[in-house]
């Protein structure tokens, strides 16, 4: 079974089952009897795989029925109340969002982007400013994913460093950032993308505890498929799901071999652009045909939009949550606002030009 490709080939099979029985007009009886079929069929072949030397064939089987029984079974299931660690996470949120705006920035549309930015609210936003951002190709930057996480990954792993890499201080890390980023997930409310996120930073996180564990993207990403959509197998349905998938599929798949094209290593400057030139046409290669068949558009200058509109909005995160976290103590260090207001300014026309083009 390893050989035949492990969780990186039975997540395909699983998640197929998952879409197979996620069509939105599946009645109760329908999900019911789908349910009680696939189930019976999956004990079966789990009788069958207890033999010795069957094929991976029965494996991909039991995983595709397997995506059927979870899709099938969660349309019987009713939704759960909320409890009280999430309306203490709504609560942090609505914290957070006051702390951000009383801040006193002195350009008036930064609050509101920073709202979006760290928060995933876009309801202070212009619809101008979010028209320039879809017209950009930037929207990606307002939903919540993988770059607001690593934010706070970012910090607290250099904070880490600065301890050393004894046992103890890796498995404080580990809890640390598991801990930080599974509430901020919840605290913005469990998207699809921030999940995914999520999944990938607690898998890679789990694996880093083990040395001597080999670590593998693809599987990676595999992983974080398949237990996404065991727990939540309504969100294949979802477009920033399967979005989100996408562009980490041209990422793991496409990027490291469009990188090594680079003709030398090392940090030069060069270098790190040719890897976000090289990691943004490795995602539009596989979110580009999505985007255009549902949204009938196509971002001309992606690329420019990625090269610098991304750096920017990195370190306008960064800044703004050093300015939270000093504003949320009872500091509020007016150079650093000025930082914060003239990332966002640069940020904001650097869009504007490129929607104008």
């Amino acid at each position: 079974m390893k050989r035949a490709g492990g969780i990186a080939g039975l997540s395909i099979p699983f998640a197929a089952g998952v879409a197979a029985c996620s069509f939105p007009n599946m009645s109760f009886t329908l999900a019911a009897g789908v349910s009680a079929l696939s189930l019976a069929a999956l004990s079966v072949l789990v009788l069958h795989l207890l033999r010795r030397g069957v094929g991976y064939l029965p494996y991909m089987a039991a995983y595709l029925i397997l995506g059927m029984f979870c899709a099938s079974s969660h349309r019987l299931c009713l939704p759960f109340p909320p409890g009280c660690i999430s309306r203490f996470a709504a609560s942090c949120l609505s914290s957070l969002q006051d702390i951000i705006t009383s801040m006193p920035f002195g350009n008036e549309d930064t609050p509101s982007l920073l709202v979006a930015l760290l928060t995933g609210d876009r309801s202070g936003l212009k619809p101008s400013t979010v028209a320039m951002f879809r017209s950009c190709g930037a929207s990606h930057l307002l939903a919540l994913s993988g770059l607001h996480l690593g934010v706070i990954y970012m910090v607290v792993s250099r904070l880490f460093s600065l301890l050393g890499g004894s046992p103890a201080v890796a498995r404080a890390r580990f809890g640390v950032v598991c801990m930080l980023s599974s509430f901020y997930a919840l605290m913005t409310g469990l998207g699809p993308s921030i999940v995914r996120a999520l999944l990938f930073i607690l898998i890679g996180e789990t694996c880093r505890l083990d040395p001597e564990r080999s670590r593998s993207a693809t599987r990676t990403l595999a992983a974080a498929l398949t237990m996404q959509l065991a727990f939540s197998p309504g969100q294949i349905t979802s477009v920033g799901f399967q979005l989100s998938y996408l562009a980490m599929c041209g990422i793991v798949l496409v990027h490291p071999h469009l990188d090594a094209w680079y003709p030398s290593g090392g940090r030069s400057p060069l270098r790190r652009v040719w890897s976000l030139v090289s990691m943004t046409i490795s995602c539009q290669l596989f979110t580009a045909p999505f985007s255009y068949a549902v949204f009938h558009s196509f971002p001309r200058w992606f690329l420019l939009t990625n090269l610098l509109a991304l750096p920017l909005t990195s370190l306008l995160m960064m800044s703004a949550v050093c300015g939270v976290i000093l504003s949320a103590a009872g500091i509020c260090p007016q150079l650093l606002l000025k930082v914060v207001d003239a990332l966002s300014g640069a940020l904001l026309s650097v869009l504007e030009i490129i929607s104008g083009m």
